[in-house]
Protein backbone atom coordinates (compact mmCIF):
# COMPACT_ATOMS: atom_id res chain seq x y z
CA UNK A 1 0.00 0.00 0.00
CA UNK A 2 1.84 3.41 -1.12
CA UNK A 3 0.67 6.82 -0.09
CA UNK A 4 -1.56 7.96 2.66
CA UNK A 5 -5.35 8.75 3.70
CA UNK A 6 -7.23 9.48 0.58
CA UNK A 7 -3.92 9.55 -1.91
CA UNK A 8 -3.56 5.61 -1.25
CA UNK A 9 -3.18 3.34 -3.75
CA UNK A 10 -2.89 -0.71 -3.99
CA UNK A 11 -0.04 -2.50 -6.20
CA UNK A 12 -0.22 -6.71 -5.94
CA UNK A 13 2.54 -9.02 -6.91
CA UNK A 14 3.24 -12.18 -6.02
CA UNK A 15 5.18 -13.07 -3.21
CA UNK A 16 7.73 -15.06 -4.32
CA UNK A 17 8.59 -12.07 -6.46
CA UNK A 18 9.01 -9.65 -3.64
CA UNK A 19 10.89 -12.37 -1.57
CA UNK A 20 13.97 -11.82 -3.68
CA UNK A 21 14.46 -8.55 -1.90
CA UNK A 22 15.93 -8.40 1.40
CA UNK A 23 13.35 -5.12 2.84
CA UNK A 24 10.04 -7.19 1.52
CA UNK A 25 11.14 -10.32 2.59
CA UNK A 26 11.30 -8.91 6.67
CA UNK A 27 8.22 -7.32 6.17
CA UNK A 28 6.86 -10.89 4.74
CA UNK A 29 8.17 -12.15 7.85
CA UNK A 30 6.57 -10.39 10.18
CA UNK A 31 3.25 -10.21 8.71
CA UNK A 32 3.32 -14.24 8.86
CA UNK A 33 4.78 -13.33 13.02
CA UNK A 34 2.25 -10.89 13.63
CA UNK A 35 -1.04 -12.52 11.51
CA UNK A 36 -1.33 -9.13 9.95
CA UNK A 37 -3.48 -10.23 6.75
CA UNK A 38 -6.29 -8.77 4.96
CA UNK A 39 -9.36 -10.51 2.99
CA UNK A 40 -10.10 -8.41 0.05
CA UNK A 41 -13.41 -7.73 -1.17
CA UNK A 42 -14.60 -8.96 -4.21
CA UNK A 43 -13.69 -6.07 -5.86
CA UNK A 44 -10.15 -6.20 -4.67
CA UNK A 45 -9.44 -9.93 -5.31
CA UNK A 46 -8.86 -8.98 -9.02
CA UNK A 47 -7.31 -5.48 -8.75
CA UNK A 48 -4.59 -5.53 -11.72
CA UNK A 49 -1.02 -4.38 -11.13
CA UNK A 50 -0.73 -1.58 -13.99
CA UNK A 51 0.65 1.44 -14.26
CA UNK A 52 2.12 3.78 -16.85
CA UNK A 53 5.62 2.93 -16.43
CA UNK A 54 5.06 -1.00 -16.65
CA UNK A 55 3.50 -2.97 -18.58
CA UNK A 56 2.57 -6.17 -16.17
CA UNK A 57 -0.36 -7.33 -14.69
CA UNK A 58 0.24 -9.19 -11.60
CA UNK A 59 -3.43 -10.33 -10.62
CA UNK A 60 -4.13 -10.95 -6.73
CA UNK A 61 -5.79 -14.42 -6.75
CA UNK A 62 -5.16 -15.44 -3.22
CA UNK A 63 -8.32 -14.99 -1.11
CA UNK A 64 -5.06 -13.70 1.56
CA UNK A 65 -3.97 -10.86 1.18
CA UNK A 66 -0.33 -9.56 2.67
CA UNK A 67 -0.69 -6.19 2.73
CA UNK A 68 2.87 -4.16 3.26
CA UNK A 69 2.67 -0.21 3.47
CA UNK A 70 5.21 2.14 2.07
CA UNK A 71 3.27 5.61 3.01
CA UNK A 72 6.64 7.80 1.80
CA UNK A 73 7.38 6.34 -1.91
CA UNK A 74 5.81 6.90 -5.18
CA UNK A 75 3.59 4.85 -7.29
CA UNK A 76 5.34 4.92 -10.52
CA UNK A 77 8.73 4.18 -8.59
CA UNK A 78 7.61 0.90 -6.68
CA UNK A 79 6.25 0.28 -10.00
CA UNK A 80 8.96 0.25 -11.89
CA UNK A 81 10.31 -1.89 -9.10
CA UNK A 82 8.08 -4.67 -9.85
CA UNK A 83 8.28 -4.15 -13.57
CA UNK A 84 11.89 -4.96 -13.21
CA UNK A 85 11.21 -8.09 -10.45
CA UNK A 86 9.19 -9.61 -13.27
CA UNK A 87 11.34 -8.52 -16.52
CA UNK A 88 14.65 -7.88 -15.72
CA UNK A 89 13.92 -4.29 -16.74
CA UNK A 90 11.84 -1.03 -16.54
CA UNK A 91 10.47 1.38 -18.90
CA UNK A 92 12.32 3.13 -20.90
CA UNK A 93 14.77 0.49 -21.51
CA UNK A 94 17.94 0.15 -22.12
CA UNK A 95 18.71 -0.28 -25.44
CA UNK A 96 21.61 -3.08 -26.06
CA UNK A 97 24.22 0.02 -27.40
CA UNK A 98 23.80 0.37 -23.52
CA UNK A 99 24.52 4.15 -23.81
CA UNK A 100 20.36 5.27 -25.44
CA UNK A 101 16.90 4.41 -23.86
CA UNK A 102 14.23 3.67 -26.34
CA UNK A 103 12.67 6.66 -27.32
CA UNK A 104 8.73 7.71 -26.49
CA UNK A 105 6.89 10.65 -28.26
CA UNK A 106 5.45 11.15 -24.63
CA UNK A 107 9.53 11.42 -23.46
CA UNK A 108 11.44 15.02 -24.24
CA UNK A 109 15.12 14.28 -25.92
CA UNK A 110 16.05 17.46 -23.16
CA UNK A 111 14.46 16.59 -20.19
CA UNK A 112 14.70 20.97 -19.10
CA UNK A 113 13.11 20.16 -15.86
CA UNK A 114 14.65 17.42 -14.55
CA UNK A 115 11.62 14.94 -14.41
CA UNK A 116 13.18 12.09 -16.02
CA UNK A 117 16.72 12.22 -13.96
CA UNK A 118 14.70 12.07 -10.99
CA UNK A 119 12.76 9.28 -12.05
CA UNK A 120 15.74 6.79 -12.11
CA UNK A 121 17.30 8.45 -9.04
CA UNK A 122 14.62 7.57 -7.16
CA UNK A 123 14.54 3.86 -8.67
CA UNK A 124 17.93 3.81 -7.52
CA UNK A 125 17.18 5.01 -3.82
CA UNK A 126 14.31 2.62 -3.50
CA UNK A 127 16.75 -0.28 -4.94
CA UNK A 128 18.94 0.99 -2.54
CA UNK A 129 16.57 0.75 -0.08
CA UNK A 130 15.71 -2.66 -0.54
CA UNK A 131 19.05 -4.16 -1.77
CA UNK A 132 18.52 -4.44 -5.47
CA UNK A 133 22.13 -4.00 -6.21
CA UNK A 134 21.01 -4.90 -10.04
CA UNK A 135 18.37 -2.47 -10.06
CA UNK A 136 20.48 -0.02 -8.52
CA UNK A 137 23.18 -0.25 -11.72
CA UNK A 138 20.71 -0.41 -14.54
CA UNK A 139 19.12 2.99 -12.64
CA UNK A 140 22.34 4.58 -12.83
CA UNK A 141 22.97 3.46 -16.55
CA UNK A 142 19.52 5.62 -17.50
CA UNK A 143 20.59 8.39 -15.67
CA UNK A 144 23.92 8.76 -17.57
CA UNK A 145 22.01 8.24 -21.01
CA UNK A 146 19.70 11.45 -20.45
CA UNK A 147 20.40 14.20 -21.92
CA UNK A 148 19.58 17.72 -19.44
CA UNK A 149 19.49 21.00 -18.89
CA UNK A 150 21.15 22.96 -16.17
CA UNK A 151 18.09 23.41 -14.36
CA UNK A 152 17.73 19.47 -14.86
CA UNK A 153 20.88 18.68 -13.84
CA UNK A 154 20.34 20.90 -10.44
CA UNK A 155 17.55 19.69 -10.04
CA UNK A 156 18.68 16.08 -9.85
CA UNK A 157 21.86 17.25 -7.87
CA UNK A 158 19.64 18.22 -4.83
CA UNK A 159 18.32 14.87 -5.13
CA UNK A 160 20.78 12.85 -4.93
CA UNK A 161 22.43 15.10 -2.21
CA UNK A 162 19.18 15.06 -0.15
CA UNK A 163 18.57 11.02 -0.16
CA UNK A 164 21.96 9.23 -0.83
CA UNK A 165 24.66 9.52 2.29
CA UNK A 166 28.23 10.82 2.06
CA UNK A 167 29.37 7.11 1.04
CA UNK A 168 27.17 6.51 -1.50
CA UNK A 169 30.22 7.86 -4.24
CA UNK A 170 28.80 5.72 -6.59
CA UNK A 171 26.35 8.18 -7.60
CA UNK A 172 27.57 11.47 -5.93
CA UNK A 173 30.86 11.25 -7.73
CA UNK A 174 29.52 11.42 -11.33
CA UNK A 175 27.30 13.69 -10.06
CA UNK A 176 30.11 15.87 -8.78
CA UNK A 177 32.68 15.41 -11.14
CA UNK A 178 29.93 16.56 -13.90
CA UNK A 179 29.78 19.67 -12.32
CA UNK A 180 32.82 20.12 -11.87
CA UNK A 181 33.58 20.27 -15.80
CA UNK A 182 30.54 21.86 -16.45
CA UNK A 183 29.79 24.44 -13.96
CA UNK A 184 31.59 27.09 -15.70
CA UNK A 185 29.46 26.82 -18.35
CA UNK A 186 26.30 25.30 -17.05
CA UNK A 187 25.80 27.69 -13.59
CA UNK A 188 25.24 30.85 -15.71
CA UNK A 189 22.27 29.36 -17.67
CA UNK A 190 20.64 29.16 -13.85
CA UNK A 191 23.02 30.58 -11.35
CA UNK A 192 20.26 31.95 -9.04
CA UNK A 193 19.34 27.98 -8.79
CA UNK A 194 22.89 27.02 -8.72
CA UNK A 195 23.92 29.16 -5.69
CA UNK A 196 20.99 28.27 -4.02
CA UNK A 197 22.38 24.32 -4.51
CA UNK A 198 25.80 25.31 -3.40
CA UNK A 199 24.33 26.86 -0.16
CA UNK A 200 21.64 24.12 0.72
CA UNK A 201 24.09 21.18 0.51
CA UNK A 202 27.29 22.32 1.46
CA UNK A 203 29.02 18.52 0.86
CA UNK A 204 27.48 19.21 -2.79
CA UNK A 205 30.15 22.49 -3.06
CA UNK A 206 33.34 20.47 -1.00
CA UNK A 207 33.13 17.86 -3.29
CA UNK A 208 32.37 20.07 -6.10
CA UNK A 209 35.36 22.42 -4.93
CA UNK A 210 37.61 19.12 -4.64
CA UNK A 211 36.77 17.59 -8.31
CA UNK A 212 37.71 21.00 -9.62
CA UNK A 213 41.62 21.23 -7.54
CA UNK A 214 41.99 17.64 -8.57
CA UNK A 215 41.56 18.11 -12.17
CA UNK A 216 44.05 21.63 -11.48
CA UNK A 217 46.69 19.65 -10.18
CA UNK A 218 46.12 16.68 -13.10
CA UNK A 219 46.97 19.58 -15.34
CA UNK A 220 49.73 20.84 -13.24
CA UNK A 221 51.70 17.28 -13.80
CA UNK A 222 50.97 17.24 -17.07
CA UNK A 223 52.61 20.17 -17.87
CA UNK A 224 55.65 19.28 -15.48
CA UNK A 225 55.82 16.11 -17.52
CA UNK A 226 56.09 17.55 -20.29
CA UNK A 227 58.19 20.90 -19.13
CA UNK A 228 62.10 21.02 -19.44
CA UNK A 229 64.10 19.53 -16.57
CA UNK A 230 65.78 22.53 -16.33
CA UNK A 231 62.33 24.16 -15.22
CA UNK A 232 61.19 21.66 -12.31
CA UNK A 233 61.37 22.18 -9.12
CA UNK A 234 60.20 21.08 -5.63
CA UNK A 235 58.12 23.36 -4.68
CA UNK A 236 56.50 26.93 -6.37
CA UNK A 237 56.54 29.57 -4.68
CA UNK A 238 54.04 31.79 -3.66
CA UNK A 239 54.38 35.55 -5.14
CA UNK A 240 55.84 37.91 -2.58
CA UNK A 241 54.93 41.43 -4.20
CA UNK A 242 52.92 43.78 -2.01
Amino acid sequence: MLGKDEEQTILTAHQAVLESSPFFAAKLAQCEQTGEVSVPSSRQQSFPFKTSCCGVNAMLTDLVQRRIHLEDELTDTVACFLQFQYTGEYFPRLLPSGKDLEQDPAIPKVDASGEQLLKHARIYSLAEKLGNEKLKLLAQNKIGSIESSATGEIEYARYVYSHTTPEDTAIRGPVARFWAKMSDVLRHDAEEQFKALCLEHPQFSFDLLNRVLDMKEKRARERDNTSSPAFKGPARKRSRAF
